[in-house]
């Protein structure tokens, strides 16, 4: 499918923002229903196809129009599994529906559908075929169009009127054969319903959803995997925090306490995937929690002074730009126990470090009011990287999937313009972006789309930037971010959109990615048996658990939805901490399975699907 996609849009032939639609036959039809998912197409069509995997309508917000033929020989009892399907997407409210083709009896206009054919010449075909026998006394055809082309091919001399006809009319003839005993491949008589049901979904579904959460003040966002999702703002009544915390992607979303400070001045949001929050204010310096929010630091303690950015490196080293630090980056290699000072060359200016990023290579960025600097060996020397910008006083910055860096620059009291780095910062070349996006509060670039926010609207290019288009489907007026912005891109491939209400993109926006996970803080582990991932998944899974004290045995099991034993993957005695194994499922089919941990105390039960 991601491989369709890149082919689709480097060819030119899809723009991801316009209405379009798929359909198709059999397992083609299977095809379209899932490529209409992963696209956020307007609309899709199946014609004697069940859809698989039946997962899918659990999650899809695509609406879609199921086709079966009733008596289909090559989906035997399979359109009960179609029907089921458009039962799951009607409970949910996503619209479709379901038109069962039955078979029809033949009458003698009925080829004259045939513009070669006319009636004189449509009753002869009639005739003639009653006459072999492939009809019944209420004129349904008894024998399949495949089963005539062999006779024809065989011994074409015994069709007297259908050997008149050239090879195309003769196709033409079968496949009204087809459809007038439902067979699996017809041409459906329902091509007008479709396409009324492509005409009633035109406009598609909205790009954006606003999430479950209150007005706020410049909302900010981070992400982590297995679908970790924290957001921090400030009430606009009383000027305090607001957090929101979810773990299943959006789905829902708990209030968080505990950061008490008036009037914060939030910077940013990072959250690793066992359970540390990051979150720096400008004026109290780091919030540090290590259970997912449920407990904080206060002022002062994690970091010895306010905090204009901060970065969390794949390897757990930490990275600060401290307000009383002008001049250095800090770090440090023992979670905030303890911080070391960093000169960076040539630093003249009275701004801290605003921006920390890191590329696949685990090489650190850092955003200035002295340009860019870089380091190659986790933050320990720096050398600065500035050649080819003009202004080099960074306003935001990013790094995107293919490693390539975007600054917005600024000069004392200017505007600059937009540089990209395609050779890590080594130099710079300037992009014409000033007209179309003016000043991006922040850029977001993955599988060739660059998504950037300013403090008015939100824009998307499919081109490197050539040509840009609003992206603000699902938005209203009223839902401006001209009070501060953020754009996030989780690890399950959403895209978040952050300022004054939260929103995330209806689909995902990329591939899900597993990602660099940090090196874990050593903590008090309990019972947890943890969300697999990824999940869906196709063939394998990671599967992860904490034991808090020594048991045996340990039992962790796959079972179908039958409640029938797949696979035992751990019976033994473990040791207390974490662990995670791996589940291969390429023997099994897709569906819906269950992964059991089992101590002698506790039990814990995860939903697993396989997509094949």
């Amino acid at each position: 499918i991601q491989a369709l996609i890149d082919t689709f849009t480097i060819r030119g032939n899809i723009i991801a923002q316009d209405p379009i639609y798929s359909a198709g036959v059999s397992n083609g039809g299977n095809f379209s229903s899932i490529v209409a998912h992963a696209l956020n197409f307007n609309a899709a069509a199946m014609y004697s196809a069940q859809g698989n995997p039946p997962a899918l309508y659990l999650v899809t917000e695509t609406p879609t129009v199921f086709c079966p033929a009733k008596y289909d020989p090559a989906l035997g009892g399979g359109n009960w599994v179609a029907h089921m399907n458009f039962d799951t997407l009607q409970a949910r409210g996503i619209p479709s529906a379901f038109y069962e083709l039955d078979r029809s009896p033949a009458y003698p206009q009925r080829f004259a559908r045939i513009p070669e054919i006319d009636l004189s010449l449509s009753n002869d075909l009639f005739n003639e075929f009653q006459s072999m026998g492939f009809t019944d006394n209420e004129h349904f055809f008894t024998v399949l169009d495949d089963s005539i082309q062999s006779l024809y091919m065989t011994n074409p001399d015994a069709f007297s009127v259908l050997n008149t006809l050239d090879i195309a009319t003769v196709r033409h003839v079968l496949d009204q054969i087809k459809v007038m005993t439902a067979d699996h491949s017809f041409f459906a008589d329902y091509n007008e319903r479709v396409l009324e049901f492509f005409s009633e979904h035109s406009t598609g579904p909205d790009f954006w959803q606003q999430e479950a959460i209150p007005q706020g003040y410049k909302y900010l966002v981070g992400s982590a995997p297995e679908g970790h999702v924290m957001v921090a703002g400030t009430n606009p009544n009383g000027g305090t925090p607001a957090l929101f915390y979810s773990e299943n992607d959006g789905l829902s979303w708990t209030p968080l306490y505990g950061i008490n400070n008036p009037a914060p001045t939030f910077r940013d949001v990072i959250i690793s995937g066992d359970g540390r929050i990051y979150i720096p204010d400008f004026a109290y310096g780091v919030f540090y929690s290590d259970d997912y929010g449920q407990n904080w630091t206060g002022i002062g303690e994690f970091t010895p002074d306010g905090c204009a950015a901060f970065g969390l490196h794949p390897s757990g080293v930490l990275f600060a730009g401290l307000a009383s630090g002008i001049g250095y980056i800090h770090r440090s290699a023992d979670n905030g126990s303890t911080w070391n000072a960093i000169p960076l060359p040539n630093y003249d200016s009275n701004y801290a470090v605003e921006h920390i990023h890191f590329n696949s290579q685990g090489h650190v960025f850092l955003g200035t009011i002295n340009g860019i600097y870089r380091s190659t060996d986790v933050g320990l020397s720096w050398e600065q990287v500035n050649y080819g910008l003009n202004g080099v006083q960074v306003y935001s910055m990013t790094i995107d999937d293919q490693d390539h860096i975007y600054v917005l620059t600024t000069q004392p009291g200017l505007f600059d313009g937009y540089y990209r780095s395609m050779d890590n910062g080594s130099t710079w070349e300037t992009l014409d972006w000033v007209q179309d996006i003016n000043y991006a509060l922040d850029i977001v670039g993955v599988d060739g789309r660059i998504y950037a926010i300013n403090d008015q609207t939100i824009f998307i290019t499919n081109d490197a930037g050539q040509t840009w288009s609003e992206l603000t489907n699902g938005l209203n007026q009223d839902e401006a971010f001209y009070l501060g912005a953020d754009l996030e891109l989780t690890p399950s491939g959403y895209l978040y959109a952050a300022g004054k209400y939260l929103h995330r993109s209806s689909q995902t926006v990329s591939s899900p990615t597993m990602g660099m996970e940090p090196t874990r803080v050593p903590k008090q582990f309990s019972f947890k048996l943890f969300p697999a991932y990824p999940n869906p998944f196709n063939p394998t899974t990671t599967i992860r658990f904490d034991l808090q004290e020594t048991s045996h045995p340990i039992s962790l099991q796959i079972y179908d939805i039958t409640g029938r034993i797949m696979e035992t993957l751990i019976y033994e005695k473990i040791e207390p901490g974490q662990h995670e194994v791996q589940w291969d499922a390429s023997a099994s089919a897709s569906g819906v399975y269950f992964v059991e941990l089992v101590s002698d105390k506790n039990r814990s039960v995860q939903k697993l699907i396989l997509l094949k």
